[in-house]
Formats: C-alpha cells, structure tokens, sequence
C-alpha cells in the first residue's frame, strides 16, 4: 500500500460521511418543514427580501 492510496481511502470515506450526513440531515429538514412549513417558509422569505433590499439600498434603513 503506497502513501497516496491511504490518502485516496480517507477522501473516499470523508466523501461518503458527508453524502450520508447530508442524506440525514435532509430528511430532517423535510420531516421538519413538512410539519411547519408556512410559517419557515415566510420567515425565511421575509429575511431573504430584508437582505435584498439592504444589499440593493445600503443607504436607506
């Protein structure tokens, strides 16, 4: 086993921790927002256009 096969193995492993990480981490957020998702949905809506309008108009508040 050469050094830069082991260095291949980990980044094969970190790959598939973070895919499965973000498998889980998905399905909890869909279980979750599928339950309340109306009110995240404007919330996070609301806080995309207040980040809008301050980036479009810096100088108005």
């Amino acid at each position: 086993m050469t050094p830069g096969h082991g260095r291949l193995d980990w980044a094969i492993v970190a790959n598939f921790v973070t895919v499965y990480t973000g498998m889980i981490l998905g399905d909890f957020y869909t279980a979750v927002t599928r339950q309340a998702l109306p009110p995240v949905a404007l919330s996070l809506g609301a806080l995309a256009a207040k980040a809008l309008q301050a980036r479009a108009s810096p100088q108005r508040s």
